[in-house]
């Protein structure tokens, strides 16, 4: 749902041939015109009247599945789980150690460095403010961001380039708090969730599926995707109140640790499931013919 550097829903009430007409697929109107007929194939056929469940991590990926008319009712809300055990083990190796810089005089985007994921709009927040941030990632707008930061003399970015999960582990827990300025669908981005976890409060878009993990003034503060003043006003509030930092890190960690652990994972899915199974009788049916 994102086509030529914005959202787009052009293709809402099974208007598939969008897709073909502004070339979102890698901005081939021949790959668009496959998918666009894919789509077409897809719903005429009656393929996913065919699905027993639809798992949707986040309310917000439901209800666009929903709004866009999808009648099967056997859709439901889950998580994502994480394996928790790889950051508390992370933790409990380096908390004595050197890497762990109590200043936390930085703060943090770890991600693919695209247009839609709004860095740009996190470097013009950041401009003139002297706050120190850290660019973890590759992709196609690398170049071009790091031109406009060369252009504009801001010596308060600096661009890390691909680092490995060690390395972005690392760099989160001796944040102060990360940003995912996000201007598309995210759904639930397992960035902010080991963010979370290292209980280190979120500076999100509100979009997507952002707002379901960062939770206004709770996990961390929301911002009007696209606005580098309303990003700038929520990035110094958190700068300039570490207390508030902490509370929030200590509410994050808790409220993620709740929705993605193992145990309430699966607790969802055996419900799921078993309403699912066919019938014991049924199933042994298949089993003997199979």
């Amino acid at each position: 749902m994102f086509s030529n550097n914005k959202v787009c829903e052009k293709c809402f009430g099974g208007n598939f041939y969008q897709c073909a007409i502004n070339k979102c697929k890698k901005q081939s109107f021949l790959a668009s015109a496959m998918a666009s007929i894919d789509a077409y194939f897809y719903n005429w056929n009656g393929i996913y009247k065919k699905v027993d469940a639809f798992l949707c991590p986040s309310e917000f990926l439901l209800n666009k599945f929903k709004a866009f008319g999808f009648k099967n009712p056997n859709f439901y809300l889950t998580n994502l789980c994480y394996d928790i055990s790889l950051i508390d083990t992370f933790i409990e190796k380096h908390q004595n150690d050197s890497i762990v810089r109590k200043e936390n005089n930085y703060i943090l985007y770890v991600g693919r460095i695209e247009r839609n994921k709004g860095i740009h709009t996190l470097i013009d927040a950041v401009e003139g403010t002297g706050i120190r941030l850290k660019i973890a990632g590759t992709g196609s707008a690398m170049e071009e961001l790091k031109a406009t930061v060369a252009e504009k003399k801001l010596t308060n970015i600096e661009f890390l380039g691909f680092q490995q999960k060690e390395a972005v582990f690392e760099l989160t827990m001796n944040s102060l708090f990360v940003v995912c300025p996000s201007e598309w669908y995210e759904n639930y981005p397992y960035s902010v969730i080991e963010t979370l976890l290292f209980s280190k409060p979120v500076v999100g878009s509100n979009i997507g599926g952002i707002p379901e993990l960062v939770i206004d003034g709770k996990t961390g503060f929301l911002h009007e995707p696209g606005n580098a003043t309303d990003l700038r006003e929520k990035i110094w509030q958190l700068w300039n109140d570490h207390k508030l930092v902490e509370q929030m890190g200590h509410n994050a960690r808790e409220w993620a640790f709740s929705k993605v652990n193992f145990e309430r994972h699966w607790e969802i899915l055996e419900n799921i499931i078993k309403r699912v199974s066919p019938p014991k009788k049924k199933l042994q049916k298949v089993m003997h013919e199979v």
